[in-house]
């Protein structure tokens, strides 16, 4: 089986009432993944909208939890690592 992360980054949705408004790009790759599906169904599709839900920025509070040993993290910094812990993740 394998893994296939499908991005979006267009803030446009597919859904407006003026189909002329749609995202281009977000058809296209919807498109892509119909066709992937019909030929290999387990395979396991990861996706992210980052132009509808963008990650939150890195701060000075997530580069200290970063270079914090993880046996020294405290419950604040593993929550301020928990997203780009579980991004890193769907990359592995």
């Amino acid at each position: 089986m394998k893994t296939l992360l499908h991005i979006d980054a267009s803030a446009r949705e597919t859904t407006n009432s003026v189909p002329a408004h749609n995202s281009i790009s977000k058809s296209i790759a919807a498109t892509f993944i119909e066709k992937w599906r019909t030929f290999s169904n387990e395979d396991n599709i990861i996706r992210r909208d980052v132009g509808v839900n963008p990650p939150d920025f890195i701060s000075q509070d997530w580069i200290a939890a970063v270079f914090t040993p993880d046996d020294a993290k405290t419950g604040e910094q593993k929550a301020l690592l928990s997203l780009s812990d579980t991004l890193i993740s769907e990359l592995e």
